[in-house]
């Protein structure tokens, strides 16, 4: 990639003493680069801003999937179809906000990937690291310097302004499908203030 940044601080006449190699080289790294942001990006942009999407919940908000996914699910290319989905798009820039996972069963399983604007996992939550009591976890961007409160159980950083989160909960088989949706019900977002009973 430090072919793509070079190039971008190159003065317009050292262009000429690329090759035609060279420069399909460069296009090539950028679009394999930029590609993820992209595509993230476009289903962050449809999940919060078009009110007639089928998954659409305004940002730090989610929307729970309530039936498994078929092919006529188009937000991601090959959704999980054994698994109901819980999504949401976090908006860092102004303040963290804190994720809340309520108490689940022990032989449930629980996975809250947090995804930055890059596709980068961030972090993700289970059993393996938040057992089975759930908790609070503040999610800030890289430039957050402020205290953390008592009741956060971890703090996740985010390079980026902008995450997905990305909830599987297990389902057993189609009479649980009310279980899921009463964990996944349960499932909250709130910026820090609101989170400490503060206005912002």
């Amino acid at each position: 990639m430090k072919r793509i940044a070079s190039m971008v601080l190159m003065p317009l006449p050292l262009f000429a003493a690329l090759t035609q190699r060279e420069i399909t080289e460069i296009a090539k790294e950028a679009y394999i680069y930029g590609y993820p942001v992209v595509e993230n990006y476009r289903v962050m942009y449809h999940s919060t801003q078009d009110k007639n999407y089928p998954q659409y919940a305004p940002f730090n908000t989610f929307f729970n999937a309530r039936k498994l996914s078929t092919p006529q699910d188009t937000l991601f290319v090959s959704p999980n179809v054994d698994t109901p989905y819980s999504y949401a798009v976090l908006y860092l820039k102004d303040e963290p906000v804190v994720i809340s996972i309520p108490a689940f069963e022990q032989n449930r399983f629980i996975g809250v990937p947090i995804y930055d604007l890059y596709t980068h996992v961030v972090y993700t939550l289970s059993p393996k690291n938040m057992s089975h009591k759930g908790g609070h976890y503040l999610v800030a961007n890289t430039q957050w310097k402020g205290k953390v409160p008592k009741g956060i159980d971890r703090v996740i950083r985010c390079e980026t302004n902008l995450a997905y989160v990305l909830i599987r909960t297990q389902l057993f088989n189609a009479k649980d499908l009310k279980n899921v949706h009463n964990i996944q019900s349960a499932y909250q977002i709130q910026g820090l203030s609101a989170f400490l009973g503060r206005k912002h």
